[in-house]
């Protein structure tokens, strides 16, 4: 799904490093985040306009234990409430080749200063969905060397910056057409740089499952990389089976051993693609997110 960038608050084997909560642990050598509030080690996150979050809360029965914020290089970071993991989506938007010149690294690293200052783990997730053509990294602006060349120079520059407790996110849209493993696979910027692999997909139309969702593209992912998989952005398009489509949500999350947890897409999209995607929008949908959210803390 094509990505929207306000600046807000924000099967597969067993992977190694896994911490005695079952949480897969750090494996390239950054720090993963504490697992917040979740028991099962598995977030429950929140990406949607700050002064919504307490009324997301109220809706959801749960308070998210990480929170996005989508930012681009000149922004600031902006610190979470206590006890929440920050996942920052940071998008560039200069030509590839500016990027690569250095254009940007004033600003990342001044980004990464602030992070460093920050003094907690962080989430970053680089140039999300680059498999898709409508950011300016992605597939109709940048060749996938390209791609793979401006994510690492941005990771080198922020962490030269001194953000070191960083869980650096490769996130791809798991739109059909732009994830089959040749694509996939050239756009990774390899293991040495990533830590999770971040996927972003919605339920949407008459017959969506979490293996027609998530699973599919897991499995292609799996095919050249190991790493641990984050949720970066669901939700359900309101409608007769978004109850149902919840519960595939947390069934499959609390299934899979690859995945560390799921962010909640909490934005009203309607005048832009038709869609609201907040969960108080249907309220079927929202008992549904109560019910299974109260089970998925006790995990």
């Amino acid at each position: 799904m094509r990505r929207w960038w306000p600046i807000v608050l924000g099967g597969l084997a067993v992977l190694a490093g896994v911490t005695a909560c079952g949480r897969p642990g750090p494996i390239s050598g950054h720090p993963a985040p504490v697992p917040g509030t979740r028991q099962s080690g598995k977030y429950l996150g929140y990406a949607g306009p700050a002064a919504d979050l307490s009324a997301f809360a109220a809706h959801a029965g749960v308070q998210p234990d990480m929170i996005t914020q989508y930012v681009q290089p000149t922004d600031r970071f902006t610190a979470p409430p206590a006890g929440v993991t920050p996942l920052v989506s940071l998008a560039t938007t200069l030509a590839p080749a500016a990027i690569l010149a250095g254009a940007d690294d004033r600003q990342l690293t001044a980004f990464g200063r602030q992070l460093a200052a920050y003094g907690k783990p962080v989430v970053l997730s680089v140039d999300p969905e680059g498999n898709g053509p409508w950011n300016s990294y992605g597939t109709q602006h940048a060749t996938p060397g390209q791609y793979v060349a401006i994510y690492r120079h941005v990771h080198d520059v922020i962490t030269k910056a001194g953000a070191r407790d960083i869980t650096w996110v490769w996130t791809i849209s798991n739109s059909p057409p732009i994830t089959h493993e040749s694509l996939l696979k050239s756009l990774y910027p390899g293991d040495a740089y990533v830590d999770w692999i971040g996927i972003d997909g919605y339920f949407v139309g008459s017959e969506n499952s979490y293996q027609q969702v998530f699973t599919r593209v897991f499995n292609e992912a799996r095919r050249f990389t190991g790493r641990p998989f984050l949720v970066t952005q669901t939700s359900v398009q309101p409608g007769p089976y978004a109850a149902r489509w919840v519960d595939e949500l947390f069934s499959g999350i609390e299934a899979d051993p690859a995945v560390v947890g799921f962010v909640w897409f909490d934005y009203d999209k309607a005048a832009v693609n038709r869609d609201d995607w907040r969960l108080e929008d249907d309220p079927a949908a929202a008992a549904a997110f109560r019910a299974a959210a109260a089970g998925y803390r006790k995990a």
